[in-house]
């Protein structure tokens, strides 16, 4: 049995070391069987393959936050009083923030060997820094678009029962 993650936010070396060895092995080896390896075998270079199976990732992130977060007829996101307090509160996802989330991942993961050829520093840090350092520059590529992923559970209020049991800074105005 697979180990679902291998401290990915610890020990990752690159964005591909990230996806492809430490981080939801079970997910990675769906794709890579349901997605890269038949575009492979239909003649698709690796490349195209590689964004393809981060497509499907984030189609799929999209219908399960469709789901996680689905509202019925008799949610308050539904009813027509404006003074319902839970109305105002209710949150419906923008379908397609996780495909574009994991666009960018794959693109990252893409254009990891072309710019480490063209940028000396880059392959110098990968190599020299403290696996710790490495490990957070490479999560760090993510954090442009981060919000596209973890926003939804943040404002859906999917994580509150979560918060109770954590400290949290709220701004106060």
């Amino acid at each position: 049995m697979l180990p679902a993650f291998i401290d990915p936010l610890w020990k990752s070396k690159s964005p591909t070391d990230f996806w492809r060895n430490r981080w939801n092995l079970a997910t990675h080896e769906t794709l890579k069987r349901g997605v890269f390896l038949p575009l492979k075998k239909a003649g698709y270079s690796t490349k195209f393959a590689i964004f393809a199976a981060f497509v499907a990732s984030g189609l799929l992130h999209d219908y399960c936050w469709l789901v996680l977060f689905y509202k019925t007829k008799n949610d308050p996101c539904h009813t027509t009083t404006n003074n319902n307090d839970d109305a105002k509160n209710c949150f419906q996802p923008v379908f397609l923030k996780q495909l574009a989330f994991f666009c960018w991942c794959g693109v990252t993961m893409l254009l990891e060997r072309p710019v480490g050829m063209l940028l000396p520093p880059i392959r110098w840090m990968a190599k020299n820094l403290p696996t710790i350092v490495v490990s957070t520059l490479v999560v760090l590529t993510a954090v442009p678009f981060a919000h596209w992923y973890t926003g939804d559970w943040i404002e859906g209020g999917y994580l509150s029962s979560y918060a109770q049991g954590v400290f949290t800074i709220r701004y106060v105005n």
